[in-house]
């Protein structure tokens, strides 16, 4: 596959990250996960806000908002899995402090939580 790239030359796909985990039954980055993520990239979109990821799968856009210096990244799924591997991504990428929190818990000065 080729590689994506962006008007200025950065690399867009494959993903700027180390390696990006996908665990078996998590649901893989569809072309719309990486067209919005593409846009996170470019916009910087996030910076100093609160942002919910709402079926996070593999963690891109949450980890990409933390990247843009959201104040704090809520990352949910259904799926415990998608939830190990949004955070697996997260430290992998060492996206700030990433954090896993059940739901019940405070997360109030982490900037990225995951829940399920």
């Amino acid at each position: 596959m080729q590689p994506w790239t962006d008007d200025q030359g950065r690399l867009l796909y494959p993903l700027h990250f180390p390696e990006l985990a996908l665990d078996p039954g998590v649901v893989v980055p569809t072309q719309g996960s990486l067209l919005v993520w593409q846009h996170l990239f470019r916009s910087g979109a996030g910076e100093g806000k609160r942002c919910l990821d709402v079926g996070c799968g593999s963690g891109i856009l949450a980890i990409q908002l933390a990247l843009n210096g959201a104040a704090h990244v809520y990352a949910i799924d259904i799926d415990r899995r998608a939830v190990v591997t949004t955070m697996t991504n997260a430290f992998a990428t060492d996206s700030r402090t990433a954090s896993a929190a059940p739901r019940s818990t405070s997360t109030s000065g982490s900037p990225m939580s995951a829940t399920t």
